[in-house]
């Protein structure tokens, strides 16, 4: 496995990217633990079409990312598109190859699950002070993103997720957006979001003792 533990990124503008191990066909083989502990990505302002301080794709395994804070992340694209979000673990679009509607998550296919396995646990994380505008997304900006099966999202505060644009996605922003199977999120603080504190686009997904305001 590979742990990533106490470093500070501030201004990743350049790629888009505080943390992202792999791109590209990589993303479809990459099958291990990733530990993801005690950092912090702040102030990054991009020019980027997608901006994201913590992105772990697919196929991954074991993931923990525990204790991060992660704050004043910005879209200064003023078009059509400017996709600001703190976590992702999965993968973000909903047309990805083999997506079955809202029965499955973006990487499963009806037999098995692509993305974030069921020991994935996002936890104690400080995710806040998110802007950005999109026209392609009703997610477009998110506090955090899970997608697959089992994955625990707790103990976490999510705060001041706004998106600052107009048009047919103008309720955008979203504290805690799941998808995929039978997801717990419980105990987290989420205040100040645009749109949901919390959407989840799986019946069978739970939410409980979440402080909403």
């Amino acid at each position: 496995g590979v742990r990533i533990f106490g470093v500070h990124i501030k201004n990743f503008s350049g790629t888009g990217f505080g943390l992202n191990p792999v791109t590209g066909a990589q993303q479809t083989t990459l099958k291990t633990n990733i530990i993801v502990e005690d950092c912090i990505f702040t102030d990054s302002s991009t020019t980027s079409k997608f901006s994201c301080a913590i992105y772990l794709p697919c196929y991954q395994y074991g993931t923990k990312i525990l204790n991060n804070h992660v704050e004043n992340i910005t879209s200064v694209v003023t078009t059509t598109a400017g996709e600001i979000y703190g976590i992702i673990v999965g993968k973000k679009y909903d047309t990805m190859t083999g997506r079955t509607g809202e029965s499955g998550s973006y990487g499963y296919n009806g037999t098995s699950i692509a993305t974030a396995e069921g020991s994935t646990v996002i936890s104690g994380n400080t995710v806040r002070k998110l802007r950005g505008v999109s026209t392609d997304l009703e997610n477009a900006v998110t506090g955090i993103l899970v997608d697959g099966w089992r994955c625990i999202v707790t103990s976490n505060v999510v705060e001041d997720i706004q998106y600052i644009g107009a048009g047919a996605y103008g309720s955008s922003g979203i504290g805690i957006y799941a998808r995929g199977f039978e997801h717990v999120i419980a105990n987290n603080a989420i205040a100040d979001c645009t749109s949901d504190q919390v959407t989840i686009k799986q019946s069978v997904s739970v939410t409980y003792g979440d402080t909403l305001q």
